[in-house]
């Protein structure tokens, strides 16, 4: 191609992109994607960083090509990219948004006379996620988000539509140093610089990953969620990762011990939890091969420190045998809950009773006590005797709670180990004298209906089936166990009902007076109608209701005008109340504030 006539000057580190919308600007162009159109130029190939169309722009702008290609983001594979001879995976790519250095842009429209749009330059490095700070002028990157139109990947068409008093702004901004890690990517990229380190060898998105990972994890846990995390506070723990990893595996792995010495469990799963968002990314985030040094260093420290057993595959390496159990691989191994199995062993004098020793840590032989965990796994926990009594767990819950039916082993756990024998007898009791119930029929409802209906707590039912107060107990055939069991929910309803309130409640006041709901709540808490406190029932709650006579003394008072309306035999309201005035008879005044029309008894002819 022939260089244009209307070029621009080149730019260290700019991105083929961002000089196609400066030429695009140049030369009275919308957009880039428009210029590339009209120079017979893939914007998608561009995009992509296709080394024929790189060149072609280069000529055009009449710049060197091989410095235009060392800023090319090059595609060579459906999920890898290559920049001059560094493989970088999607992941390591910001494409969503605009990102600029303020004092690079400006800087750059300071140096020629050209308009805005063809002056200001992307640089590569903005496109790269772990590059938050400007290396020259010690910057925060500025971020802009991109959506709405078939130009979200041209750089300069954003950059252009941005405030230059925005950009004022921001360089004015305190500087901050960029992290060791931003330094170090810099050097690598850009300068074809090495550290002699073991780093040099890992693809700078798992790096860089891994380095934000851990500095993320020492400064807001190891469950901590980079997503959920700004700039400044990824910007911050690039660097601190970067220290522990560019000292060596061996600091990664005292990284590692820290967070095992504060809590931790043992196995596949333990590992999980105790190496937290590290461990979540190695085994299923980390792509392919890129992470496989660090991937090797975790897997080797969980191996060497952690009780796992051949059923246990640790990032990708079985283990052979096991010498060593903890609570947390005998519970997952024996299938037993982890507290109740710890307590059954603190019990057995196996492990110590110190909480402060975590699952993982309280450790014991293998085969020394095999036995021991054979009848433990015989033992039936409570999700087993879900099953088991056929019972749904609230009512196993309050069986349980309230000791009707007690753990082999008494504790505070939530899940412990129950007899079996124990669950039958409870079964026996609730069903003594129960008639087999092909249908039920009439009030023949399950306990857990008849509890509703009766609106009472499922421990009173429960309390009342044992000791033998019902008269009438079914068991449906088709069903087994608990869920076998009827009772007669009117029966139920009479021995639990309380005595009836003493008063009216709101909505009788409501139907009876024939006015406004929030009119009768205003006319109670103005002192109009007292009220006193009882309990509905028949739904068993806290209920306020006005004591008859008070109701009784204020309806001998006052009248409303639904039942004056019918006394005239007037089937409008609104009529009755013109035919009132007519007479200059009108509603009590502080009750119609209120909403409710109420004449006193008194004023009426």
């Amino acid at each position: 191609m022939v260089k244009l006539a209307l070029t621009v000057p080149s730019i260290t580190h700019e991105t083929p992109l961002s000089l196609a919308f400066r030429l695009a600007s140049r030369n009275a162009r919308a957009s880039a994607r428009r210029f590339c159109s009209d120079m017979a130029l893939s914007f998608e190939k561009l995009f992509d960083g296709d080394v024929e169309l790189t060149a072609s722009l280069a000529e055009l702008a009449g710049i060197v090509e091989e410095e235009l290609a060392s800023s090319s983001i090059r595609r060579v594979g459906v999920k890898m990219y290559m920049l001059g001879h560094e493989p970088l995976h999607p992941s390591i790519l910001r494409r969503e948004a605009v990102r600029v250095c303020p004092a690079c842009v400006l800087h750059d429209r300071l140096m020629t006379n050209l308009p805005p749009g063809a002056s200001m330059a992307g640089r590569v490095a903005w496109q790269l996620r772990p590059a938050r700070t400007c290396i020259e002028h010690h910057l925060p990157l500025l971020t802009f988000p991109i959506n709405g139109t078939n130009d979200h990947h041209d750089f300069g068409f954003w950059l252009d539509r941005v405030p230059v008093r925005d950009l004022l702004r921001a360089a004015q901004t305190e500087c901050r140093s960029p992290s060791g890690l931003e330094e170090y990517l810099d050097r690598r990229l850009f300068h074809a610089a090495r550290t002699g380190s073991w780093l040099d060898d890992i693809p700078i998105g798992a790096l860089s990953r891994c380095c934000e990972i851990v500095g993320a994890m020492i400064d807001h846990g190891r469950d901590v969620r980079l997503d959920s995390l700004g700039e400044d506070a990824l910007h911050k723990a690039g660097g601190v990762g970067f220290a522990i990893l560019v000292t060596g595996p061996r600091h990664l792995r005292d990284f590692l011990a820290t967070l095992q010495e504060r809590s931790g469990l043992a196995g596949p799963a333990g590992a999980q939890q105790m190496f937290g968002a590290l461990y979540k990314w190695l085994a299923f985030s980390a792509s392919g091969s890129d992470a496989d040094a660090i991937r090797q260093v975790v897997r080797t420290h969980i191996v060497e420190t952690l009780p796992v057993g051949p059923k246990d595959n640790v990032l990708g390496l079985p283990v052979e045998k096991r010498v060593i159990h903890s609570v947390s691989t005998a519970a997952a191994e024996y299938g037993l809950h982890i507290k109740t199995l710890r307590n059954n062993l603190v019990s057995a004098g196996i492990v110590t009773a110190d909480e402060t020793v975590v699952h993982a840590q309280a450790v014991f032989k293998a085969d020394e006590n095999e036995s021991l965990l054979d009848r433990l796994r015989r033992g039936m926990p409570a999700i087993a005797l879900r099953k088991y009594m056929h019972i749904d767990r609230v009512p196993l819950t309050i069986i349980t709670t309230n000791r009707i039916l007690s753990p082999i082993v008494s504790g505070n756990n939530v899940e412990q180990l129950f007899d079996s024998r124990d669950a039958d007898q409870i079964l026996a009791d609730l069903g003594r004298g129960a008639v087999s119930v092909v249908e039920p029929a009439g009030n023949q409802v399950s306990v857990s209906m008849a509890t509703r209906r009766a609106n009472c707590s499922l421990l009173e039912t429960l309390r009342l089936m044992l000791a033998g107060e019902l008269t009438w107990v079914g068991l449906l055939d088709r069903e087994e166990g608990y869920r076998a069991l009827l009772i007669d929910h009117q029966e139920l309803r009479q021995k639990v009902a309380l005595p009836p309130l003493e008063g009216l409640i709101p909505s009788a006041i409501i139907r009876k007076l024939g006015i406004r709901g929030d009119a009768v709540q205003k006319i109670i808490s103005s002192g109009h109608l007292s009220t006193l406190a009882g309990i509905n029932p028949t739904k068993r709650c806290p209920q306020r209701v006005v004591p008859f006579e008070a109701f009784d003394r204020f309806n001998a008072t006052y009248i409303s005008l639904r039942d004056v309306a019918r006394q005239m035999n007037q089937a409008s309201a609104r009529k009755a109340l013109a035919l009132l005035a007519n007479d200059d008879i009108f509603p009590v005044r502080e009750f119609q504030s209120y909403g409710a029309y109420l004449f006193l008894r008194s004023s009426l002819k």
